[in-house]
């Protein structure tokens, strides 16, 4: 199965259950941006025994971080230790087991001289040299092989074969020099590769007395004894003998630190409702309380009812401590909210935990703390303050934090907690309350030094600013809590506050009541400490900021004599744009194509009144996303309209380019980046465009396109040439565009105009056929062809 994928390798070396089984509702396969979803202000490391961290909570991971404290190699290579004896060094060990080739060990098994003689073959025991060399080459066989189905209950680990399967004859060679071998050690060995194979060959019943019968437990080499368990656990659950299977991982979970892992996925599998199972079955073999963490780890039981049986077995079990931070960590996951990367949406607690396991945890956390027993008592007091933090009581959450002393070891904790505590409070924005949390965290070395609490504190604000609708404060107090490569500190921090790319493209930030409250924030009287960090997060000076934002407000809505005053204004004008216009907006062109440059494509009006742009306009940046001067192009707009009125015999140029210039800065044209902080490929994101659909298509009518629409048609009415009336009125056709498309028998799009663009059309059909650019259109536009049915 799909879900086993990523530990194929991990079980490959001694696979504990060849089996199929239902995928549980538990994400499995490590995924380190988990951290992004919650701030983990309360640390679920603080349990008692480290050995238990792999079974914390981990939103998108089965598992932590690996629960053995040792690898295989490590265990496997200090059995062998005591088989060569203890002068040999790590690397020479690890060159026996692990880095000769069967070549090798072939001609140490046939006494090569040049090999036997040698001085890696010197360090071994002249009596072991050939067991030795004889069960490497067995061993090396067996390496990679996989389990075959068993009555199609079998599992595949996704190997691939070429349908040969060795498996029968290692198992009949292993069993044969098992008879023959004399060393206890190397019977251990045999014995295990022979478990293994016949659990592989669905032979279960004989792995099973396979191991009976040649499996030893030998105190100072006992790792390959627990590696065979394991095989015979899994033969075992296939046989449907889950008291065997279940004994056997449990014993191989305590026992072998690198086989934890493998062990509890297999015991993932326990139908732990199985009257097999009972609860006096794993008092009398001594796993009472490895079987309630179990059941609740994997949800096969209640959470509530087997901390209960933990705490009335053990009191101080550390597998109760685990079972209660995880819940903890549910809670704070629904607390502590990530919203930094779903900026654009307004952020609510989510209070859907389980309400009576909460309340059992908090029952149990009260008698912990009241229970004098208990030796971690201030652990039970985080746990029992957290627990209030769900139904918003805040003062009993506050009270049991409090009592922890400076002296205890979760004193720390209870601080961060109780920072937590008081940010969860801001329901709205108070300065003073704001000013007074942000004090404490960067005046406290160890609140700020905690990454979550102080990305918790940030865009907790940010969070409260943006349901104010004070968007630009928001993402300048807002921090990036995940995907960071660097060290966290407190100064990083600081420095990356408020980096968004949303502050780089200000398109949502273009209206007006959202830059009054930003002036209303800068005008702040007295500004605390906070507000003055924020205010120093905009990469300009606020009165600058404010005063582009509102000059680009004004020209957005065509008032060019308030966006010029605005611009005007701007002491330092290079940081928002460039000394230059692009002579481009004011063109027009039939066809657009997106890896063609706009100049070779468009009319080039603006070479007929060059006086208008620059002196040399062939030497004025081409870039498509340069950043034309706002105040030169908001003249150039307002000298055009006047020399509309003072040159009529000319007007119709005048307002074409207005036209063209409005069109080409909104949503359907090439510069959008000019007015709207928009790169030229977000376009189709502004639009919403869908490539799928086969449907009518219709851009939004924007101030842009209602400007554009405006001009062109006073181009029309007014004075001037016809040919660039031909022009205007093919422009009204792509500013207010509108079509359908189907399929033909050939699967070839035919497209239909409709509307408004079709009567464009026909104007520009009936009343400008003589004219030189309704040759052109027809020649370079097949729109306009399939319209006139050509």
């Amino acid at each position: 199965m799909n879900f086993w994928k990523p530990y194929a390798s991990l079980i490959l070396f001694a696979t504990a259950i060849s089996f199929g089984a239902e995928k549980p509702n538990v994400f499995c396969g490590y995924a380190p941006e988990y951290e992004d979803l919650y701030y983990p202000i309360i640390d679920q490391k603080i349990v008692g025994d480290p050995s238990l961290y792999p079974f914390l909570n981990c939103p998108w991971s089965t598992f932590c971080e690996s629960p053995g404290t040792l690898t295989a190699t490590q265990e496997n290579l200090e059995d062998w230790r005591k088989f060569f004896g203890k002068n040999l060094s790590e690397e020479v060990l690890y060159q026996l087991i692990y880095k000769e080739t069967p070549d090798w060990y072939q001609k140490l098994d046939d006494n090569e001289s040049n090999v036997a003689g040698g001085i890696l073959a010197n360090k071994i025991n002249k009596n072991l040299q050939k067991p030795f060399a004889k069960y490497m080459l067995l061993a090396k066989q067996c390496e990679g092989i996989s389990s075959n189905k068993s009555g199609g209950n079998g599992w595949y680990q996704g190997e691939e074969n070429d349908g040969y399967d060795k498996k029968p004859e290692l198992l009949e060679l292993a069993l044969e020099r098992y008879k023959v071998e004399t060393n206890p050690f190397l019977k251990n060995r045999y014995g295990y590769q022979i478990v293994r194979l016949a659990h592989y060959l669905g032979e279960n019943k004989a792995a099973l007395t396979y191991f009976d019968n040649f499996l030893q437990l030998d105190s100072k080499t006992p790792y390959v004894y627990y590696l065979a368990l394991e095989q015979r656990s899994g033969a075992a659950y296939n046989l449907k003998d889950l008291k065997e299977a279940t004994k056997g991982f449990l014993k191989v979970y305590t026992k072998v630190p690198s086989r934890r892992e493998s062990c509890a996925l297999s015991l993932r599998y326990m139908d732990w409702s199985d009257p097999q199972l009972s609860d006096n079955f794993f008092a009398d073999n001594g796993y009472a309380d490895l079987e309630s963490f179990f059941k609740s780890y994997y949800f096969n039981g209640s959470v509530s009812r087997e901390m209960q049986k933990l705490q009335d077995r053990n009191p101080n079990s550390p597998y109760l401590e685990v079972l209660a931070i995880r819940e903890v960590d549910k809670l704070q996951n629904t607390l502590f909210n990530d919203h930094y990367n779903g900026w654009t949406g307004h952020s609510e607690k989510d209070k859907s935990d389980n309400s009576q396991t909460l309340q059992t945890l908090q029952k149990i956390a009260k008698l912990q703390v009241e229970n004098k027993d208990v030796e971690r008592k201030d652990f039970w007091r985080i746990v029992l303050s957290s627990t209030y933090l769900k139904n918003d009581d805040y003062k009993n959450a506050t009270l049991y934090a409090s009592e922890i002393s400076k002296k205890s070891e979760m004193y720390v904790q209870a601080k961060l907690l109780a920072s937590s505590i008081e940010i969860l409070q801001l329901n709205s924005i108070d300065r003073r309350e704001i000013g007074k949390l942000f004090k404490q965290l960067k005046s406290d070395k160890q609140l700020h030094e905690s990454r979550p609490l102080t990305a918790f504190f940030f865009n907790s604000i940010s969070d409260l600013y943006k349901k104010n609708d004070n968007l630009v404060v928001s993402l300048l107090g807002s921090m990036n809590y995940g995907g960071e490569s660097y060290q966290y500190s407190w100064k990083q921090a600081k420095t990356d506050l408020g980096n968004h790319y949303k502050l780089h493209y200000k398109n949502e930030f273009v209206e007006d009541d959202i830059i009054n409250k930003l002036q209303d924030f800068i005008d702040l009287p007295n500004k605390t400490d906070y507000e003055k960090l924020i205010v120093s997060k905009l990469q300009s000076s606020p009165k600058d900021y404010v005063n582009e934002l509102r000059g680009t407000w004004y020209f957005q809505q065509d008032q060019l004599d308030e966006a010029i005053f605005y611009f005007k204004k701007i002491e330092n004008p290079s940081i928002f744009y460039r000394e230059d216009i692009r002579p481009e907006l004011f063109a027009g062109a039939i066809r657009e194509y997106f890896d063609t440059p706009f100049i070779q494509q468009s009319d080039k009006m603006y070479l007929k009144y060059k006086g208008l742009f620059s002196d040399d306009i062939s030497k004025v940046e081409r870039d498509e996303t340069y950043p034309d001067n706002k105040l030169k192009l908001a003249q150039t707009f307002k000298k055009l309209e006047e020399l509309a009125i003072s040159n009529p015999e000319n007007a119709a140029d005048y307002f074409y380019m207005l036209g063209n210039a409005w069109y080409n800065t909104s949503d359907h044209g090439w510069f959008l980046n000019a007015l709207q902080y928009l790169g030229n490929n977000e376009r189709n994101h502004v639009l919403n465009y869908d490539y799928y659909s086969e449907g009518e298509q219709k851009g939004d009518h924007s101030e842009f396109v209602r400007n554009a629409t405006k001009y062109f048609e006073r181009a029309v009415d007014a004075e001037g040439s016809k040919e660039t009336k031909a022009k205007a009125i093919f422009m009204l056709a792509k500013t207010n565009y509108c079509f359908t498309q189907e399929r033909n028998a050939d699967y070839k799009y035919r497209v239909e105009v409709c509307g408004d663009h079709k009567n464009y059309f026909e104007t520009l059909h009936t009343d400008y056929s003589d004219t030189a650019f309704e040759a052109q259109v027809i020649r370079e536009c097949s729109w306009y062809r399939s319209f006139m049915e050509m």
